[in-house]
């Protein structure tokens, strides 16, 4: 006989052996003796690596100092130490995100807590650049062309360019005052904070140091002359300080030039010229010096309109205009009406319109280089056709209407009674500013009309009186 009882003791040693192998023999719980912490000598890096983390175990409790740890990176054990021991370095070997976490231990009874930190290495950007042109003269410009590599939108850029200047610019030009050999430095730092440097050599020609200066005959270069003076001709002898140079070239600004070394020169015309010497070195680089000499007589200014252009109707524009003005070349006309001012170096007067009624001053300033004179011509009035307006004392009523006012707030008209009313009823009035009272007797629509006359024309304004009737109020009593 088979006997089917199950022997419920040795169920249960199954279970707990089973429960035992699940947990390694032990049930841990968290611990109430130790608190695990530490610290990191820094929580980023820049670069692809390896870098070398130092850790520090600052765990706190009672069993502190007599607890065991686990240190893992990134849920690999890389060190296990007793007590407050440091463990060994945590290597990161390139970029991206790393989690240490530290596992305390302790008991009796058996329990285990952790702590983790994440470090992050970041790509670190790569510095470089080239320029053009190089071994060229001082005073050309230098193009520099960024080539960096790594970088994001939080990239900045700070170029050094070793004679003491700068640029935040991406892609900057340059130019070296003088010849040398300049160290140029290019940092680059990217929106995580890490940053590279790259530095090339730009060699810059010597250019010749040129100075000029000049004299006419009173110790400057500014000759100015009388309106009668008889005078034309300007004798200048000018001065070359220039170092490091073997050829000249002199451009006196009024068609002549000169390769001498200090040559001198004589102006046969009024003006203010700019006198330019480019100064050549040996090796072939060159530079430029201006200097100014004015020969010029004293500015009158005048203007003149024909006496029929005082007055005009709006839009009106003036034709007879003329810049009498001597000795100047530079003009500035002002209509007095709010337009811009005109600047012209023409004698001619620009073209312009008075579009609005009022009354105007022209100005004109006409000035060299020796002095400023001023015009004015006055009172422009400028006259439009009248501006017509008129209230009435009824627009809307019941007929009949007696005593209906009108009021002219019109302006403009000349002569100042220059009228003529249609009320709309069959009366009409000329020559009149306001005109009687009025009567309307029938119902409708009443069309009254104002025109007003100037010498520019005449204007019209029309409004309407609706009247209607009473109503007859009709009872019908039956019995």
């Amino acid at each position: 006989m088979i006997n089917n009882k199950i022997d419920t003791s040795f169920v249960a040693s199954i279970t707990l052996f089973t429960i035992f192998m699940a947990f390694g023999f032990h049930a841990y719980s968290q611990c109430s003796n130790v608190t695990p912490q530490f610290n990191v000598n820094q929580n980023s890096f820049c670069g692809a690596g390896p870098h070398s983390v130092v850790l520090t175990n600052t765990s706190i409790g009672p069993n502190a100092a007599t607890a065991n740890y686990e240190w893992l990176l990134n849920g690999t054990t890389f060190d296990n130490t007793t007590g407050l021991a440091s463990p060994n370095n945590a290597t990161l070997p390139g970029s991206g995100t790393y989690t240490i976490e530290l596992i305390a231990s302790d008991g009796p009874p058996p329990c285990t807590e952790s702590t983790t930190s994440n470090i992050t290495v970041f790509s670190q950007p790569n510095a470089d650049f080239s320029f053009a042109p190089n071994n060229d003269c001082a005073g050309v410009d230098v193009d520099f062309t960024n080539l960096s590599t790594n970088t994001n939108g939080g990239t900045s850029y700070t170029w050094d360019f070793g004679d003491g200047n700068t640029s935040n610019q991406e892609n900057p030009t340059h130019v070296y005052a003088s010849g040398g050999n300049y160290n140029v430095t290019l940092t680059v730092q990217n929106a995580s904070g890490c940053s590279s440097n790259f530095s090339l050599t730009v060699t810059a020609l010597d250019i010749p140091d040129v100075a000029i200066s000049g004299d006419d005959g009173d110790g400057n270069l500014t000759n100015c002359l009388l309106p009668g003076d008889p005078t034309v001709l300007n004798t200048v002898d000018f001065f070359n300080s220039t170092t490091g140079a073997t050829n000249y070239y002199w451009d006196f600004g009024d068609g002549n030039a000169s390769t001498g070394y200090e040559p001198p020169h004589i102006y046969n015309t009024f003006g203010t010229f700019n006198v330019v010497m480019t100064a050549t070195g040996s090796n072939g680089c060159s530079a430029s010096d201006t200097i100014e000499v004015v020969f010029e007589k004293f500015v009158s200014a005048s203007l003149n309109l024909d006496v029929t252009e005082y007055s005009g109707c709006a839009p009106f524009e003036l034709t007879t205009l003329q810049n009498n003005s001597n000795n100047a070349n530079s003009f500035v006309w002002d209509f007095g009406d709010g337009s811009p001012p005109y600047t012209t170096t023409n004698q001619t007067p620009p073209n312009h319109i008075y579009t609005d009624a009022g009354t105007y001053t022209i100005s004109l300033t006409a000035s060299n280089s020796c002095n400023t004179a001023n015009a004015t011509i006055s009172p422009i009035v400028i006259v439009d056709k009248p501006e017509i307006d008129f209230m009435t004392s009824v627009t809307v009523g019941c007929a009949p209407e007696t005593g209906i006012s009108f009021t002219n707030n019109s302006v403009g008209a000349s002569p100042a009674n220059d009228y003529e009313w249609d009320m709309g009823n069959g009366n009409t009035y000329t020559s009149t500013v306001d005109p009687p009272n009025q009567t309307y007797l029938n119902a409708g629509t009443y069309t009254v009309s104002l025109n007003g006359s100037n010498a520019c024309g005449d204007s019209m304004l029309t409004q309407n009186i609706v009247l209607d009737t009473v109503p007859t109020a009709s009872i019908d009593v039956r019995k």
